[in-house]
Formats: C-alpha cells, structure tokens, sequence
C-alpha cells in the first residue's frame, strides 16, 4: 500500500513540473500574456443573384469588435469592404463569372482581424451555363422574302415577360408582347405583316432561375439569316441529292423537291426560299399487286401541315403525292393524288449468270437467288435467337464493267407472313473496287435507305458511272419477337 501512495505522488510532482514547462514555453511565445482572438461571425451565409452576391452572417458580440470586414477573393484578386459594426449582410455588386472566396471577419480598433472559415459561391452572367440554356421563347425561326416564321417552344413558368420587336417595310418599329396564352395558342406562327429582313428583329425576355434571388432581365437576341437543319433532312440531301454539306446556294435555288421516306417533320421546306413543287414518295416503287400499306410516315404532322400551309400561302406551293405516302388521313386542298403513276426507271440490268458470289457469315445458303431477278425467290440465311448478325456478301463479275446503281428488290410474301415482313432490310451499304484491296463506297452515303414493303424496289443510283470488276453489299440482320434474321429477293446492277 505504502509503495502505491510513493508511485501516486512521485506521478503528481512530474505532473505539476511538466505543466509548469508547458506554461514557461507558451509564455516564450505569447510575450505578455495569452494570446486573445476576436469573436468571428457566424452562420455565414452566400446567395447568388444576377452578377452579385448576397452575403449573410450573425455577428459575434465581442465588445472588442468595432467593424465588420467582408472580403472576396477570384482567381488571385482580393478585394473587400470594411461596414459598421452592427451591419449583417453586404451585397457585392457588378461581379464576373467566377466561383468567388468569401470571407468575413470582426475587426478591432487595431486592425487585427478574427479567424473566419471562407465560403464559395458563383454570382449569375451570361456567362452561367444555367443562365445560357434559359429559354429562349422562340425555338427556331425562318425567313421568307419579306415575312417571318416563328416556332415557339412550351412556355416555362419561370419567363416573367417576353416580347418580340421587328421593323416594318416603311421603318416602323413594331412590338409584339409574347405571353403565355399567346404562345400556347400559336405554336406555329406566321407574323400576319410583312417586315423588313434587313434590319434586326429581337426577342426580349425577363425570368428567374433557380437558386437566383433576382428577376433577370436577359440580353435581347437577334433573330439571324442564319439557316438551321434537322439531323435527317442533313442525311436526306446527302442521299438523294449529294450534298455532303448544304449551302445557302444550293438551297436558296430549289424551287422542286422530293421526299420518299419516313421524317420527323416537313419544316426544313422552310429554309427554301424559292420552293414551289414538293414532290412525295415518287422514288418508291411499290409492288401495287400486293397492295401494301407500309408507307412513308411523319412524326409531327401538326408541325409539317403548318409548313407546307406557310409555302403555300406564300409561295403558293404545289404538293404532289405518290401513292398513300405521309398523309394516313387528312390531305391539304392544294395536294395533287398520283396515285402509282410512278414507274421504275428504264435501266438495263446486267446478266448475272456467269458472276461469282460469296458470303463470309452465310457459307451454306443459296445467294444465287440474290441476283437472278425475280422476287418471288429470296436469300434468306436462317433464323437466329442468340444475337443480330451482320452480312457481308462480295460480287466477282469476271470483268471490269461500267456499272451505274443496283436494285435492291424485297421479296414476295402473303399478307399474313409476318415474319418475312419484320425480316425485310431497311438499309444496305454499297461498295466497288478494281483489285478487291481498295474498296470505295459506290452512293453519296454509307447506308443507304431501302423501301419496306412487299416486293418493293428500290433502286440506288452511284455518285457516278463506275468501272469495277467486284462489288460488296452489306446487310444486316432485323427483328421479329424474340429472333434475328433477314430476307431478300434482289440485288440487280444496272
């Protein structure tokens, strides 16, 4: 016991001589006395507004404190601003883009500042992805001769106003105030005056965005000459038409043109200025046997009908259709029927009787039924349940032979035969060569469009007269249920 009371004591007196150590040390540094910190603000808070931010905080009730220092930092520059004691909140103004350092700090009469624990928040510009994809009212908008076309996008809760100003040919300015029932009731709409297109017409708007205290009022945009595409209107005029890239000159001469297959919508008519004959499905040659039903489609027929009613109104525009195409109901008044007057073009097909033909993924099936010109007889590799494939069939025609297109022919099946039709290609890529080691692609586009209906043909002219001696046709597989597969009854050069 005697020997735990030692060990206690002998613990105390090294416990007491080490803290008097510690204290003799932090009086080394201290000078005269501890070291005394200023009492910081708390509950700093940072709200972003329009090229501002709104600083928030409690101050400490330090009696030492005599002023407020709030303190912003970008990119290396520091600025800051010194307010009274009591102020609570400072509003920083005329700000850049940027994410900002914000600091506040208690002051006393010495100028000696508290600890604070730094904030971050990025003000609103024009510069703010969420301000730049802020809607813009008007979606797209086109221009012809002295009128203007606008199409409005759906009216968002957070526009606060919105207008649309333009010049009259005599250089009035005129106002149009777009609201909300405005704009729900004229998604498509034709200015009913006519303007003057050299001077600038701008669309206003005044909104909030999410997180940002202050109504903004957004830098007016100009409506520009400037003519936009949809993704398969770009790929249409490659293919039909071999413009890789469609310029203002070219699309501002075409007063005809044709459309065959399926679309999202007629609205890149618009961008054509001098268009007065639109022609539809006339490169489709369905087998009128059959009777097939598989026509041409549009996804956005409200959108499509205003274009073609616009060109019609103002270009008096004449829409010629071919068969059933686009149009399952309704038909504008100034629609011309063709019915199937549209017949093959006269090509001649060469004999394929002596050509050589070869499958890589297909070694077993007949491909001779490819190219004897009857679509009642059809390759058809077999049905799969494990993956789509992809075919790849080479051509030797023993000679080098001047070769113009093909025609691709679907094959012949019963109304009921659902699986022949699921199996029928949509598309085919097309490719010649002289030795076999260099291959070019024979049309405008890679993949080319093919007609899907019962014994339809399709025929694909080349960019140019081609001399080769082997051909190449990709295809590739298509869907019914569960299971992969593809027929075809044709492959035709001419």
């Amino acid at each position: 016991m005697k020997f735990k009371i030692h060990l206690f004591l002998l613990f105390a007196a090294c416990l007491a001589i080490g803290c008097e150590d510690l204290e003799d040390t932090y009086k080394d540094y201290a000078g005269d006395g501890a070291i005394r910190y200023l009492g910081k603000a708390t509950g700093v808070s940072v709200h972003p507004g329009w090229k501002r931010l709104l600083v928030k905080w409690t101050n400490s009730v330090d009696p030492a404190i005599v002023n407020v220092k709030v303190q912003w930092n970008l990119n290396g520059v520091r600025k800051d601003t010194l307010l009274a004691k009591d102020v609570s909140e400072c509003n920083i103004k005329n700000l850049e883009d940027g994410n900002y350092e914000i600091s506040v700090f208690g002051v006393d009469k010495n100028g000696n500042t508290s600890l604070s624990l730094p904030s971050y928040a990025r003000p609103y510009t024009e510069e703010h992805e969420v301000i730049r994809s802020f809607t813009r009212v008007v979606s797209k908008h086109a221009y012809i001769k002295d009128r203007l076309i606008l199409f409005f996008s759906d009216w968002q809760n957070n526009v606060d106003s919105a207008s649309l100003n333009y010049y009259t040919p005599e250089g009035e300015l005129e106002h149009i105030e777009l609201t909300a029932d405005f704009v729900k009731n004229n998604k498509y709409y034709l200015l009913p005056n006519a303007i003057d297109p050299t001077k600038e017409i701008s669309v206003y708007r005044r909104g909030r965005v999410e997180g940002c205290e202050d109504l903004i009022t957004f830098d007016p945009y100009i409506l520009l000459h400037e003519k936009f595409y949809t993704s398969d209107f770009k790929q249409w005029a490659k293919e039909k038409y071999g413009q890789s890239e469609i310029t203002d000159e070219w699309i501002n001469s075409l007063d005809e043109f044709e459309f065959d297959y399926n679309l999202n919508s007629f609205e890149d008519l618009l961008n054509m200025p001098q268009l007065k004959t639109l022609i539809l499905g006339k490169g489709r040659y369905m087998n009128v046997v059959q009777q097939d039903t598989a026509y041409s489609k549009l996804l956005d027929m409200e959108r499509s009908l205003f274009t073609l009613d616009v060109l019609h109104e103002l270009n008096q525009l004449t829409v010629h259709r071919y068969s059933k195409h686009y149009f399952p109901k309704e038909v504008p008044a100034y629609l011309q029927e063709e019915g199937n007057k549209n017949t093959p073009p006269t090509v001649e097909f060469m004999d394929e009787k002596d050509w050589t033909y070869r499958c890589l993924e297909d070694e077993d099936s007949s491909l001779g039924d490819l190219f004897d010109g009857d679509a009642e007889t059809f390759w058809y590799p077999g049905m799969k349940s494990t993956a789509p494939g992809t075919y790849t069939i080479e051509v030797d025609m023993q000679e080098v032979k001047r070769i113009s297109g093909v025609r691709v022919l679907q094959n012949l099946f019963t109304p009921r035969d659902q699986l022949s039709r699921s199996f029928m290609p949509d598309v085919i890529k097309i490719e010649y060569s002289l030795d076999k080691l260099q291959w070019r692609s024979a049309t405008h586009v890679e993949t080319n469009t093919i007609g899907v209906s019962n014994g339809e043909a399709t025929y694909l002219d080349f960019k140019e007269v081609t001399e080769a001696q082997y051909l190449r046709f990709t295809l590739y597989d298509q869907t019914y249920r569960t299971f992969f597969g593809i027929k075809l009854a044709g492959l035709d050069a001419y």
